[in-house]
Formats: structure tokens, C-alpha cells, sequence
């Protein structure tokens, strides 16, 4: 269902980027998004105690994990609930 999605909508299924999967989201499941650059522990926490999900996009690249390879991906996503 996702990858019909991603290749009507984006013309390919790999890879997608915060803003195509928040698009995704509200497309095929029907749910709210919100997209949230500066965020706070405490605002994350506030979310998680109000039920909400996060889906959280690690710039792994960044994060010094040898799992990791260069060049390896730019993200590694995260569902937090």
C-alpha cells in the first residue's frame, strides 16, 4: 500500500524524507502531522504522555555510530511511542 502510494505520488519508493512521509502518513492512514524542527525533551515527553507518536528522523552520519558506514544513509528513522 505504501510503495503504490510513494510511486503515484513521488515516483519512487525509497528513501523518503520528513515532509514526504508526513504526506504519506495523512494520505494512506488518514492521521494529523505535524512537522517539528526545534524540539525540547520536555516537548517530546509532553507528546509521548498526550498518546502522540513520533517519528524521528536521526541524521546518522552525525551521531559517530560505527554501525554506520560511509557513505551509508543520511537518516535512520525512529517510531517512538
Amino acid at each position: 500500500k505504501l510503495i503504490n502510494w510513494e510511486d503515484a505520488n513521488l515516483g519512487y519508493h525509497k528513501d523518503t524524507n520528513a515532509t514526504e512521509t508526513a504526506q504519506m502518513i495523512r494520505d494512506v492512514y488518514g492521521l494529523q502531522t505535524k512537522i517539528v524542527n526545534n524540539y525540547t525533551e520536555e516537548s517530546l515527553k509532553t507528546a509521548l504522555t498526550e498518546n502522540k507518536v513520533i517519528i524521528y528522523f536521526a541524521a546518522v552520519r552525525l551521531l559517530g555510530n560505527p554501525n554506520f558506514q560511509t557513505p551509508g544513509p543520511l537518516y535512520h528513522v525512529l517510531t517512538i511511542k
